[in-house]
């Protein structure tokens, strides 16, 4: 189990953190924001969820982290649904589908799918939806 953790923690790229398994601290206020992300991420690999939530679960990453973080997860968690909610536009290549959805004003919101199905870029447009803010991706295997 410990060798799961270790490659885990490495996949997420913070091996450095192997060394400080057994110690008890407050990580809360050692950790950094990105470090706490990373972490998180390689819990999710451990245990293998059918369904993943992420909600701006990267936003301490830069782009390119963001990225190939993503990637990682997909591959270490194949079985899973990943439903991805952001505030910033992901690269919408890494999913199967994304949808945006819009504010009217005080009306409501729409959902818009702006791809579906890899490669495959088309906009459909229409139905209205919950109102909350942000970028919905969602990738399955299934």
């Amino acid at each position: 189990m410990r060798e799961d953790i270790e490659a885990a923690l490495a996949s997420c790229g913070v091996p450095h953190l192997v060394d400080r398994l057994d110690h008890h601290s407050r990580w809360m206020h050692t950790l950094s924001a990105n470090e706490r992300q990373r972490c998180a991420l390689a819990r999710l690999i451990l245990h293998q969820p059918g369904v993943i939530v992420l909600e701006d679960a990267l936003s301490a990453c830069d782009a390119n982290a963001q990225s190939q973080l993503m990637r990682m997860l997909f591959d270490c968690c194949p079985s899973s649904l990943i439903i991805d909610l952001s505030n910033r536009l992901a690269p919408v290549a890494l999913y199967d589908r994304c949808f945006i959805l819009t504010r009217n004003g005080d009306g409501p919101s729409m959902l818009s799918e702006v791809m579906h199905s890899k490669g495959s870029s088309r906009m459909r447009s229409g139905r209205k939806a919950a109102s909350f803010p942000g970028f919905l991706a969602n990738r399955s295997n299934a």
